[in-house]
């Protein structure tokens, strides 16, 4: 009864059609990423300056990068700024460091791009200690009572064995991050799609045989419950394997051991390095997969009609997702069931959601939420009644 189920859900055009749009849309983008960077000419310069964070590699790439800018070749002179319209009052107000005076060609050049990343790297426990100050800061700026000594706790592993980290190119795991990432929107399409109409189709698609045979109705209602979540397994995992297919061709895969805060975009509290990173954010997808399937069966069990269901879905959990950054609803939305798909909510940041006056840290709140989800699809599916079908005596009589 599942093998037929999971027949059923894939046999539409419709959702072969979809799946293959949002796959081209979703490699294509991996691709042109991993094109640039593939073409870029940095791969020799991250292995020539790539080492673990330790005090002899900061020591080495200090003295490497101020000999590098040093170099009278590649600086301007006094008289070569003349000549170019700087008038001398303009270059005596020019800050007085060894960078102000960097040719252009060389601020272009790929070695002198990765020798900045690694110079930057070389001050990471700066860099994360003014990340720890802005968290503390923002907490207390938004509420006074807030205990800041909680951050320094999240950090606290980072900061102490930051030094096992190595400053290498992790290009190959960046993009199968994002990649997951981009799943929010891409992998979501294609689930309303499958999904929304699992029992609204019923009066069409001739279940209703397989319904009468069956003395028990109930059985057919799991059997579509297990059908879809195996459905969204495997589903997920064509969308995660071309992935990884992709980016080892055009990339391959190094960089295990290296760092992935980058003090901007991800603040990651946690000692784990690109690998450990990319398989945890994974995990996280696979169970967000899984809960927002579950809110999908939900929906459809709950409608009557397939364009009512499939609407609903691209709302919720399509349309929804794009309010991610706005101002009342980032909160809330933290904790949706689409945003879990992408993995990154709960790794990325340090996060602290307030209720009833106590903070509770954003993994727990996570866990709470997804359970939550599942729970209140699970009551839909058994505490509803089966709907009552019209019987198509002529199909069965064929």
């Amino acid at each position: 009864m599942i093998k037929y189920e999971i027949k059923k859900l894939w046999k539409t055009p419709i959702v072969w059609f979809v799946l293959l749009a949002t796959l081209l849309f979703h490699i294509g983008t991996i691709i042109i990423d991993a094109h640039v960077v593939n073409t870029s000419e940095t791969a020799s310069y991250y292995k020539k300056y790539q080492g673990q964070i330790n005090d002899a590699w900061i020591h080495k790439i200090r003295l490497e990068y101020h000999d590098y800018i040093m170099q009278p070749n590649h600086r301007y002179t006094q008289k070569e700024l003349l000549e170019q319209g700087v008038t001398e009052n303009k270059i005596e107000q020019l800050p007085d460091d060894d960078f102000t005076y960097i040719r252009n060609e060389v601020l272009q050049n790929p070695e002198f791009q990765v020798l900045c990343e690694a110079y930057n790297a070389s001050y990471f426990k700066k860099s994360l200690d003014n990340d720890i100050a802005f968290f503390k800061n923002m907490y207390h700026m938004n509420d006074s009572n807030f205990d800041v000594s909680i951050i320094d706790k999240d950090y606290a592993k980072l900061s102490e064995n930051y030094q096992k980290f190595e400053f290498t190119s992790i290009n190959s795991y960046a993009f199968l991050q994002k990649g997951i990432t981009i799943m929010i929107r891409t992998f979501t399409i294609f689930l309303s799609v499958l999904l929304s109409t699992i029992f609204t189709r019923e009066q069409n698609d001739g279940v209703l045989e397989l319904q009468l045979v069956c003395k028990k109705m109930e059985k057919v209602k799991y059997a579509k419950w297990i059908a879809a979540f195996l459905s969204t397994i495997i589903s997920w995992v064509i969308f995660i394997v071309l992935q990884i297919l992709f980016i080892a061709i055009t990339l391959g895969f190094h960089g295990e051991n290296g760092y992935v805060i980058d003090f901007t975009f991800n603040h990651c509290p946690y000692m784990i390095n690109a690998l450990q990173y990319t398989l945890i954010q994974s995990f996280i997808s696979l169970l967000g997969s899984l809960v927002t399937a579950s809110c999908m069966i939900a929906i459809s069990y709950l409608t009557k009609k397939n364009s009512t269901a499939v609407i609903l879905c691209l709302i919720l959990f399509v349309m929804v997702p794009l309010l991610n950054n706005a101002g009342m609803f980032k909160e809330l939305l933290y904790y949706y069931p689409a945003n879990f798909i992408g993995g990154n909510y709960l790794l990325s940041v340090v996060h602290y959601t307030k209720i009833a006056g106590i903070y509770f840290h954003g993994r727990w709140l996570a866990i709470i939420s997804g359970l939550l989800y599942l729970t209140c699809a699970s009551l839909c599916l058994i505490l509803k009644k089966q709907q009552d079908y019209v019987i198509d005596w002529k199909s069965l009589k064929e």
